[in-house]
C-alpha cells in the first residue's frame, strides 16, 4: 500500500515541458564530454521543431532566449546546428575546470555562479 501511495505521488509530479527540459538542460553528475556531444544532438532535434537545420527566435522559449542566442556566433538571428553544437561543447570546454573531459555539478555549478556574478557586474556597470 505504500509503494503504491509512492507511485501515486510520484506521477502528481510536475514535469517540464520539452522546451524547458531542452532549453534549461542539467548534465548528470558526471558527465563525459562524449556523452555531452549524444545528449547535445538530441536537444538539437527537440529544439529545431520546423527540422530546417537552424533554431529561429520563434523556436527559442522565452525563459532561456538569453542563453540559447548567446550561441548565434555570427548574429543572424537564428541558431545553426554548427553554431549550436560548438558553441555548447565551448561551454563544456570552459566549465571542466580541470580540462579532464569530464564535467561534475561542482565544475558546472562554480562557473554558472561565476557567470551570473559577471552578468551582474555587466548589468551594474551598464546602469551607472
Amino acid at each position: 500500500m505504500i509503494t503504491t501511495c509512492l507511485l501515486l505521488v510520484a506521477g502528481c509530479e510536475s514535469k517540464p515541458t520539452n522546451d524547458e527540459y531542452a532549453a534549461n538542460f542539467v548534465p548528470p553528475t558526471l558527465l563525459k564530454r562524449a556523452e555531452y556531444e549524444t545528449l547535445l544532438e538530441a536537444r538539437w532535434t527537440r529544439l529545431d521543431r520546423n527540422l530546417d537545420g537552424a533554431i529561429a527566435q520563434s523556436e527559442v522559449p522565452v525563459k532561456y532566449a538569453k542563453r540559447l542566442n548567446a550561441l548565434d556566433a555570427d548574429h543572424d538571428g537564428k541558431i545553426t546546428h554548427r553554431e549550436f553544437i560548438s558553441g555548447s561543447l565551448a561551454r563544456f570546454d570552459r566549465e571542466d575546470a580541470n580540462h579532464d573531459g569530464l564535467l561534475t555539478n561542482v565544475e558546472s555549478s562554480a562557473a554558472r555562479t561565476a557567470e551570473d556574478a559577471s552578468n551582474n557586474a555587466s548589468s551594474a556597470a551598464a546602469v551607472k
